[in-house]
């Protein structure tokens, strides 16, 4: 199986290549300007593989929440790529994306979370069992302190730079803050893609490359 994965939701922006379980990755870290160097990894890394684009089985993508400009650059190009060679696409939590790297390093219950400026962040809420993650709840967007924790177990990990942006304004009750501020990454996006593949998940078209802002709003201040 041959997956392609791009994100670019928060100022890192990735690439990887999934080959039956090898991975080739490509990532860099930007306040803006994705669009290009996206574009430019994706041909160094098809080159790097020695694989067509044609070749490919799909192409996974961070959906979102993050930036309004990030994901509509990503949705763009994998559309462009998904109709161009007649292949099937592959959304993915970028929420997610964040607890599938944390989930690897041990089980239990993971906040994920994202700071989404305007005074607020997106999070989600999995359980992580033998390196799988569950959904506990959906994305969403709030300010820092109304983020809850409906676990099982009343205590959980965080994960994401939302703690960086709010401090212990983004602290919930029983979660531990992350020691070090991570980001989605294509490395995790194609992980669960090709889990989601080998679990019989159906492909969706290239016209379902499309963003998942969360946030309907942008103009608008929170309690505006």
């Amino acid at each position: 199986m041959r997956l392609l994965a791009i994100d670019g939701a928060t100022e890192r922006a990735s690439v990887a290549l999934w080959c039956d379980g090898d991975i080739l990755y490509r990532e860099r870290e930007a306040a803006a300007g994705h669009g290009e160097w996206l574009l430019q990894a994706v041909r160094e890394t098809m080159s790097a593989s020695g694989f067509a684009l044609s070749s490919l089985d799909a192409v996974a993508f961070g959906c979102g929440p993050g930036s309004f400009t990030g994901l509509r650059v990503v949705a763009a190009l994998v559309q462009g790529l998904a109709y161009g060679c007649d292949l099937g696409v592959i959304p993915v939590s970028d929420l997610e994306m964040l607890a599938e790297a944390e989930a690897m390093r041990a089980d239990g219950d993971i906040v994920a979370a994202l700071d989404a400026r305007m005074g607020e962040v997106y999070w989600a809420v999995f359980r992580a069992v033998e390196n799988r993650l569950e959904r506990i709840t959906e994305d969403a967007v709030d300010a820092p302190g109304r983020m809850v924790l409906p676990t099982s177990t009343g205590t959980a990990r965080g994960v994401g730079n939302a703690w960086a942006a709010y401090g212990d304004a983004c602290l919930p009750n029983g979660v531990d803050p992350p020691k070090t501020i991570a980001l989605p990454s294509a490395r995790s996006l194609v992980r669960l893609a090709a889990q989601s593949c080998e679990a019989g998940g159906k492909l969706r078209p290239p016209e379902a490359a499309v963003p998942v802002y969360v946030r309907d709003r942008v103009a608008q201040l929170p309690g505006g």
